[in-house]
């Protein structure tokens, strides 16, 4: 799926207003459980962690300092995860991000550059 596909599947799924989106963001998402089963790796659960539940300006800031590597943490449950209260849950944090500051949107551009070439993985 690419780019443009995913923005356009989160714009469908995810509820445009402020209240559906803020109670999407409420749940408790099982990240450990998905690490158990391999779903995830140590480092995306970390990075998970740090982000998840956090202030928009301390979330801004860990983008500004590690941005790539949330965005694939975040492609990572995108990629493995099927339960669809934790991919409700990613593509509102997703989308949360770039009404934020639609400039983090170079993150995922960024992210592209570096697996150029891998045709086999569209994220």
């Amino acid at each position: 799926m690419a780019l443009q596909s995913v923005y356009q599947y989160a714009n469908a799924t995810i509820p445009a207003e402020a209240d559906d989106l803020a109670e999407i963001l409420c749940r408790d998402i099982p990240w450990e459980t998905y690490m158990t089963a391999r779903l995830i790796a140590d480092k995306d659960l970390q990075l998970i962690r740090r982000y998840d539940k956090r202030s928009e300006e301390l979330q801004a800031s860990l983008l500004d300092e590690s941005g790539p590597a949330y965005i694939e943490a975040f492609l990572t449950v995108l990629r493995n995860v099927t339960k669809e209260e934790t991919v409700q849950y990613i593509l509102a944090l997703l989308l949360q991000m770039l009404r934020t500051n639609p400039s983090h949107a170079v993150l995922f551009h960024r992210l592209g550059d570096q697996h150029t070439g891998n045709t086999t993985d569209p994220y």
